[in-house]
């Protein structure tokens, strides 16, 4: 964990695909066992031990932070909103931000014109 005032360093997308920890608790992003989650009422018994142990092991680590927590899609895996920085965009997705970024600037300028 990070002092408050602190960033841990996000991951490049090269080493979230490769598996590095996160610089903020030493968790993976992406686990081993693919999660697909529906919600709690529909966890299986197997899957509810895996969701509680997880529950479990982010509490016992980030309790005390009070800032919450995220994962990504596909993975159970727990993170801390303050000690944690985010995962990293894919290429796919900064691609498709900087398309959104210019049809605004572009819609912008026309309307100026």
């Amino acid at each position: 964990m990070t002092n408050e005032d602190e960033q841990a360093p996000m991951l490049t997308f090269d080493e979230l695909m490769a598996g590095t920890p996160c610089h903020g608790c030493g968790w993976p992003w992406i686990d081993d066992e693919s999660w697909d989650f529906h919600g709690t009422a529909n966890l299986t018994d197997e899957q509810r031990e895996r969701h509680d142990t997880e529950v479990a092991r982010f509490r016992a680590q980030h309790g005390d932070c009070g800032k919450g927590k995220y994962s990504m899609d596909g993975s159970l895996t727990m993170h801390c909103r303050r000690c944690c920085p985010p995962p990293p965009l894919s290429p796919d997705q900064k691609a498709a931000i900087g398309k959104l970024l210019r049809q605004s600037t572009d819609e912008r300028r026309r309307r100026e014109t």
